[in-house]
């Protein structure tokens, strides 16, 4: 009967037991950024592990809305940034995560400034925008009569009459940005 009742009296002590699990933190997913969004930071959830309740330090605190809740929304976003978390539990235990946010910088290519030429005694202007074109972008130009190339990002353009380009850049991550450019022909 005794060695029953310390069966049972250990079963109510170990059931009682409260494993402390590793603290881990998820700061969410790498991301490129669009012009003019909205993103939350922090994973689903973002610490898991240790004891509730946790704290929580976001930094940098640019363009974030707070930097002590789980999921703060980062607005206004024109830069690539790294973004770390620290979280503490209320057993202290502390975890770190980062996450890197890249500013897509499809708003930042134009069609240039207006522009003009002289028909048959220049060989054309160059339009666009002199960012550094990348593989993930996409250009193309409308109309292409007069254009060295409708898909660069700088074309040589030497219509025989003025003329409005439309340039329009895609990147299948955020909406396309279009803008347009007037090119005179002078005779």
């Amino acid at each position: 009967m005794f060695v029953k009742f310390l069966h049972i009296l250990s079963l109510i002590f170990i059931s009682t037991i409260v494993f402390s699990q590793k603290l881990t933190v998820d700061a969410g997913p790498y991301r490129t950024i669009c012009p003019n969004k909205t993103y939350t930071l922090g994973g689903t959830p973002t610490a898991f592990g240790g004891k509730a309740p946790y704290t929580y330090q976001w930094n940098p605190p640019s363009f974030l809305n707070s930097i002590t809740i789980a999921n703060p929304k980062v607005t206004g976003l024109n830069t690539d940034i790294w973004y770390s978390v620290i979280v503490t539990s209320a057993d202290t235990l502390t975890d770190t995560a980062y996450v890197f946010y890249k500013y897509d910088i499809i708003n930042t290519f134009n069609a240039g400034i207006d522009t003009g030429y002289c028909y048959n005694q220049q060989p054309g202007v160059t339009i666009g925008s002199n960012n550094i074109a990348s593989a993930t972008y996409t250009f193309s130009w409308l109309p292409t009569d007069g254009l060295s190339n409708p898909t660069i990002a700088n074309p040589i353009a030497s219509p025989s009459i003025t003329t409005m380009y439309t340039l329009s850049v895609s990147d299948n991550i955020c909406l396309d940005h279009s803008s347009t450019v007037n090119v005179s022909s002078y005779l």
